[in-house]
C-alpha cells in the first residue's frame, strides 16, 4: 500500500479532537463545580460596595496546540525568511499556501493558531460571564443594587466586579452565576469560548488537509 504523505498532519489532527474532548469535559466538570466565591469590598473613590466574584488560584482546564509556517501579517508572509520555508514546494503548493492567507488581516482564524502557540498557556485562559446568564441576588429593601451587564474578568486581581449596591446594604437572596471559560488577551479569539474556538480550528485545519490531499496525493 502507498504510504500517506500526510499521515504525520492527520495523526496530529487526530491527537488535536481528543485534547478537544478531553478539553470540553473538563470545562464542563469545571463549571459544573461551581467554583467561585462572592465577596464584597468598598470603592474608596465613591463610597459603593462592590460585589465580587472570585475563582481559586488553580489551573483553568483547557489546551489545545497546533503549529504551522504563519506570518505575523502579509509583509511578514512575504518575507525572505517565510518563504524560505516553503521554498522546495512546487509554484502549486506555493500558490495554495499563499490562498490561504495565514498570516494577521488574512485568514485570522488560522493565523490564532500561531499566536496561541506562542503565548503563555497559562495566561490564555479566563473565565467570562456566559452571555445572556443572569445573577440570582437583591439588594435590601430600599437600597437597590446595580447588576453589571457585561462584567470584565481581572487577571491580575482574578476576580469581576458583578454588582454594586451601597455601602451600608447587603446583598441578600440566592447567589448563582453562569460563566465559561474563553480565551484572554489572544486575538483574534479574545473573549471567544474556548472549546467552540478549538472546534473551528480543527475543522480549518481538517478542510486544509483535504485540500492539499485533493490538490496533490
Amino acid at each position: 500500500m502507498k504510504p500517506d504523505p500526510l499521515r504525520g498532519p492527520k495523526l496530529k489532527l487526530e491527537r488535536a479532537n481528543r485534547h478537544i474532548r478531553d478539553t470540553e469535559s473538563a470545562v464542563r466538570d469545571f463549571i459544573l463545580r461551581n467554583p467561585y466565591r462572592m465577596f464584597s469590598e468598598v470603592n474608596n473613590e465613591t463610597g459603593e460596595k462592590l460585589i465580587k466574584v472570585a475563582l481559586p488560584r488553580e489551573p483553568i482546564p483547557g489546551e489545545a496546540e497546533c503549529a504551522a509556517a504563519f506570518g505575523n501579517d502579509l509583509q511578514d508572509f512575504e518575507s525572505t525568511g517565510t518563504q524560505r520555508k516553503v521554498s522546495r514546494l512546487s509554484s502549486a503548493a506555493k500558490d495554495l499556501i499563499a490562498a490561504q492567507k495565514p498570516y494577521r488581516g488574512g485568514n485570522d482564524l488560522l493565523w490564532s493558531l500561531h499566536a496561541l502557540d506562542l503565548m503563555d498557556k497559562h495566561r490564555q485562559l479566563v473565565p467570562v460571564q456566559s452571555t445572556g446568564s443572569g445573577i440570582a441576588f437583591f439588594g435590601t429593601a430600599n437600597k437597590p443594587m446595580r447588576l453589571i451587564a457585561n462584567p470584565r474578568w481581572s487577571p491580575i486581581e482574578n476576580d469581576m466586579t458583578v454588582a454594586i449596591m451601597p455601602r451600608d446594604s447587603q446583598p441578600q437572596g440566592n447567589f448563582k452565576i453562569s460563566f465559561n471559560i474563553a480565551f484572554g488577551d489572544v486575538e483574534p479569539v479574545k473573549g471567544k469560548q474556548v472549546v467552540a474556538v478549538l472546534n473551528d480550528l480543527a475543522g480549518l485545519v481538517e478542510g486544509i488537509l483535504l485540500t492539499f490531499e485533493t490538490r496533490f496525493f
